[in-house]
């Protein structure tokens, strides 16, 4: 079986304590085969536990109190109905269109926009996808040290080993190639994607994709 993957977003954070996470626990790690590049993230984390010391600083370069979020009960308020009102009903509405203009003097939100590279005038839905996929992180958002860090930069660490991993069964990687369609197949109670089509150099063609056993 061939596959064809295309990969076109960073990791920004990695959180392998959720449950519903898969574990790269069988990929080798990018320089030491014995060991999975799973554990190797886990291993260098308790080497090198990270505790930020100063997540922000004033004019003066000192470091800020950071221990309390500084929310107010608007901003509180704020934050529940983005978080559990549907992405239809945002539709286009921006960051600054949910939150009061003090939400943005917190200490949360400079610490959350310079994580994230957010501001105001940004989607509300995207905002909120953040929050509901980093709402474990609040309670450590002020020194950072349940965010888990690797060894090397995430490309060396995460990217080439799974690359590795799935070279090394039969799969196939495309460079230059949108997918632009998909045809699916009908299984006792799933689709299954058949054939991809695909465009390459404004040329449209089509793959067919084996069927895959679970």
């Amino acid at each position: 079986m061939t596959a064809n993957i295309a990969i076109a977003d960073s990791l920004k954070a990695l959180d392998f304590d959720r449950p519903n996470r898969e574990e790269p626990s069988n990929i080798p790690s990018y320089d030491n085969p014995d060991i999975s590049a799973r554990d190797d993230i886990f291993n260098f984390m308790r080497e090198a536990s990270w505790r930020s010391m100063a997540r922000l600083v004033d004019h003066a370069g000192k470091p800020i109190d950071v221990s309390s979020m500084g929310f107010d009960n608007r901003d509180r308020l704020a934050l529940l109905w983005l978080i559990l009102r549907s992405e239809d009903s945002l539709g286009v509405r921006r960051i600054d269109d949910v939150f009061p203009p003090h939400f943005f003097t917190t200490n949360f939100w400079l610490m959350w926009c310079t994580m994230f590279s957010f501001q105001p005038w940004h989607s509300a839905t995207e905002m909120r996808r953040y929050l509901l996929r980093f709402i474990h992180l609040f309670p450590t958002i002020a020194d950072l040290s349940r965010v888990y860090h690797t060894r090397y930069n995430q490309y060396h660490s995460i990217v080439l080993p799974v690359q590795m991993w799935l070279q090394e069964r039969a799969v196939r990687f495309e460079t230059e190639t949108r997918i632009i369609d998909m045809e699916f197949r009908s299984l006792s109670n799933r689709c299954q994607v058949k054939t991809l089509k695909v465009r390459r150099e404004q040329v449209e063609s089509e793959i067919a994709l084996g069927r895959i056993i679970w």
